[in-house]
């Protein structure tokens, strides 16, 4: 039986090696909006401020290199954690710092 992964972050890979974190709320629906967060390195702090205030948003926080499609790869992650989790809704934010502002 696959762990359930809601109300906490939980780190994949996708097969091309690509790192991200993920976060699922508790109550997530068709409706739920996705926030997208890309960096380079470092913590960003946005883990523990989603962790310790909650949040009604999937929160998917790719780590990325410079030479990847940051763009692209973002969306791609974006389309399979929807698909995932019955997410249909359109409401997508994207948004990163430092490397990962280049995708937002």
């Amino acid at each position: 039986m696959e762990e359930d992964i809601k109300g906490k972050f939980v780190t994949r890979t996708k097969k091309n090696g690509i790192k991200y974190k993920l976060y699922v709320p508790q109550n997530v629906t068709a409706d739920t909006p996705v926030f997208t967060y890309a960096y380079g390195t470092g913590d960003p702090g946005i883990e523990k401020c989603v962790l310790e205030q909650g949040s009604d948003s999937v929160f998917i926080m790719t780590i990325v290199d410079w030479d990847a499609d940051l763009g692209s790869i973002t969306m791609d992650i974006v389309n399979e954690v929807k698909q995932e989790f019955g997410v249909t809704s359109t409401t997508v934010t994207p948004s990163g710092f430092s490397l990962g502002g280049f995708a937002g």
